[in-house]
């Protein structure tokens, strides 16, 4: 599991994008992340099998998508949560693993995922 800011949206137009994205979003395609492709999502769109725009009650809204590339059987869940104080600024929290080894704290690490809280937006 790891969180960690990245930057690879600061100063890009993509910056905008996502804070619409995740503004008006109710129902999202994964067809709709391509754009974000390799930019922000650094997993090919193909490999994603889930993917939504959701709110966390500590860290706000947030774009959540799961993903399982067969080839190597690795697997994870990623959230991306925007940074309030720089603008493209992206906080990422991952799970992310071999799938037998994933699947079996998947249950735990999901629950850890879940309680994220950034004190800055409280």
């Amino acid at each position: 599991m790891s969180w960690r800011f990245v930057d690879w949206l600061v100063g890009k137009p993509l910056s905008n994008e996502f804070r619409v994205l995740l503004d008006v979003a109710s129902r999202l395609k994964i067809e709709d992340l391509a754009v974000f492709h390799p930019a922000l999502i650094r997993i090919l769109p193909e490999n994603i099998t889930q993917a939504g725009v959701v709110r966390m009650p500590g860290a706000g809204t947030v774009l959540a998508l799961n993903y399982q590339v067969m080839e190597s059987g690795w697997a994870g869940n990623l959230i991306y949560a925007p940074s309030p104080e720089v603008e493209g600024e992206i906080q990422l929290l991952s799970y992310e693993g071999l799938e037998l080894p994933y699947r079996k704290h998947l249950e735990v690490a999901m629950a850890s995922l879940a309680s994220f809280i950034d004190e800055r937006l409280q």
